[in-house]
């Protein structure tokens, strides 16, 4: 239940994220001794993580592991896995200010120009209330050598800048959102966060424009409007498939795994759309970053998911590419292959099945 809580901020989660699962640590890895004692903290949280039943257990996990990863990237420095320890850090200290300080002065001190961060750079927007992160995206942006991380850091700014806009406006016009989000920040920090409104205007506005002249088709982009970025992957039988190989029909892709909660909330839903469009220029493809296929396979003996299943497992370049957050990750793409709609996490109002038989419709049209 709490699990989804444990890698975020619990305000941003709630009011940005609800029904969404995130993933652990991207990026490289580093040294055989220290991958190894990292891959053990990892897995330690992930298992201690299932088990959490309230929000202050939460808050004691979350305490207790920043500790664990900032003793692994003293232990480590300058490897990689030292980067996506001070990261996870940073996702899950939401309130030690010292921990997070330590783990923002080790990213400047060893990784600022360093290949590693350049992973990690969507994990440091995750949180658009913490000053002390956007300030170190702004400096990779700035001093990296690596203009694909120079646009990375671009992108990603632009991105947490939108979320914060976001978060203000609920935070002006909930005042459930406006309480939580108080509790969260402190009264003094929640009002020097909503007078930055026109500060997060400016600035998003500066890097799209920076974006469209400095780092235009650098980066792949999944962006509503663009093409569809390249996907492949393979069946549940291991024979190679490619998203290209459905063009001329409308596609839905949806990012999921057997052991995200909303994922399986989903799946009635997904059960009635491909039912109500069965015979229509129209495929639902679930694509499963469970480790094992075998996890797909023996889940759909006991549930009905009669549409087209592919797998890639957790580590896969597409999930970058795709620019996939968490759990489920969807998108609709047209029969021309360019993205209508996307939305990450579950919601039952979702216009998902709305956009998916319009395009459809509009695909028949085509036919004709």
């Amino acid at each position: 239940m709490y699990r989804r809580l444990i890698l975020g901020s619990l305000f941003v989660a709630a009011a940005l994220a609800a029904g969404r699962y995130y993933i652990l640590a991207r990026g490289d890895k580093g040294s055989g001794k220290a991958q190894k004692a990292f891959e053990t903290i990892s897995q330690a949280l992930e298992d201690e993580s299932d088990k959490v039943e309230s929000e202050k257990q939460v808050e004691a996990l979350r305490k207790k592991y920043s500790g664990k990863f900032l003793q692994h990237a003293k232990a480590y420095p300058g490897d990689g896995t030292a980067c996506k320890a001070l990261v996870m850090v940073l996702r899950l200290s939401a309130k030690d200010a010292s921990q997070r300080k330590a783990a923002v002065e080790g990213l400047r001190k060893d990784f600022l120009k360093s290949e590693f961060i350049k992973s990690h750079l969507k994990d440091l927007g995750n949180n658009p209330t913490d000053p002390a992160t956007l300030d170190l995206l702004r400096d990779v942006l700035k001093e990296h050598p690596d203009k694909e991380a120079q646009a990375l850091a671009c992108k990603t700014l632009i991105k947490s800048g939108e979320n914060a806009l976001e978060l203000i406006g609920k935070a002006k016009s909930n005042e459930k959102v406006r309480a939580r989000a108080e509790s969260f920040l402190g009264k003094e920090a929640l009002a020097k966060f909503l007078e930055a409104e026109p500060n997060f205007e400016k600035e998003v506005k500066a890097l799209k424009e920076k974006m469209r002249e400095d780092f235009k088709g650098l980066l792949p982009d999944a962006s509503v409007g663009s093409d569809a970025p390249p996907l492949e992957a393979e069946d549940l039988d291991g024979k190679k498939v490619r998203l290209s190989d459905l063009k001329g029909k409308v596609v839905v892709v949806d990012f999921w795994a057997t052991w995200c909660g909303p994922c399986r909330a989903m799946i009635p839903n997904n059960r009635e759309l491909v039912k109500k469009l069965k015979d229509r220029p129209f495929v639902f493809v679930s694509v499963s970053v469970d480790k094992e296929r075998d996890a797909v396979i023996e889940f759909r003996k006991k549930t009905e998911m009669p549409w087209t299943h592919w797998w890639i497992g957790p580590g896969a370049k597409a999930l970058e590419t795709w620019e996939v957050e968490g759990f489920p990750t969807v998108y609709v793409i047209d029969h021309k292959g360019v993205i209508r709609f996307s939305e990450s996490g579950f919601d039952e109002n979702s216009k998902l099945g709305e956009e998916a038989e319009k395009l459809a419709k509009a695909a028949e049209k085509k036919e004709k």
